[in-house]
């Protein structure tokens, strides 16, 4: 895989995604992030594709559709785990 794992920090609102330190740009780019949130919620995305240049925010507005929560979504790249 070319996604080792996906660290959500609550606290700070970040969402680490740990990738293999070897991916290329061209192929990370190419790399679609799939969102989940409770039933009722909905989300935006401020891109559909990881880009090392630009981070990626997602907007998470809640069911009752009183709260709403930015995630950023930061890379991490790591040699691959044993």
């Amino acid at each position: 895989p070319l996604v080792y794992d996906i660290v959500i920090n609550e606290s700070t609102k970040k969402i680490t995604v740990k990738v293999d330190k070897e991916i290329s740009e061209a192929t990370l780019k190419q790399l679609e992030v799939n969102i989940q949130v409770s039933q009722g919620a909905t989300f935006t995305q401020s891109s559909k594709h990881l880009d090392p240049r630009t981070p990626m925010e997602i907007i998470v507005l809640s069911e009752d559709r009183a709260n709403t929560e930015t995630y950023t979504v930061d890379l991490a790249y790591i040699a691959k785990p044993n």
